[in-house]
């Protein structure tokens, strides 16, 4: 029975966009050769890590959603277990009962989260700082 997963890549910081593209690549490849389907993939891009890795603070963050039989995860270990251009990956079971139109309905509404709190950074109102100078 396919089941829901999403797996987060820490890829270094140096690793070109055509290197994580063929990797995301190969996954995917792996994912349907198994029969299962990819839903959707997200680059969030170089992001600061909270703590190094491998002497790392920086990497490129990338998710991919997609169906599979649990037995495509070992598969997918196997693949990104020893390649060097991956820091860090988790892979998590989503909810059973979550379809892939949910998830990506999901990943609609958090894109827009997203560049609304974005803009919200940008324009900036709080109240200026203000000194008080002693009443003499």
């Amino acid at each position: 029975m396919l089941r829901g997963y999403e797996l987060s890549l820490i890829f270094h910081a140096d690793t070109s966009d055509t290197d994580i593209a063929t990797i995301v690549q190969d996954i995917s490849d792996l994912i349907t050769r198994q029969k299962g389907s990819v839903i959707k993939h997200e680059k969030w891009g170089k992001k600061n890590l909270k703590y190094p890795i491998k002497k790392q603070t920086k990497g490129n963050y990338y998710f991919l959603y997609f169906m599979a039989e649990p037995p495509v995860l070992r598969e997918i270990d196997r693949l990104i277990r020893y390649n060097e251009a991956i820091l860090r990956s988790a892979t998590l079971a989503l909810d059973k009962r979550i379809s892939p139109d949910q998830i990506l309905q999901q990943s609609q509404a958090a894109e827009t989260i997203a560049v609304f709190a974005e803009q919200n950074e940008d324009t900036d109102t709080s109240a200026p700082n203000q000194t008080l100078s002693p009443e003499a």
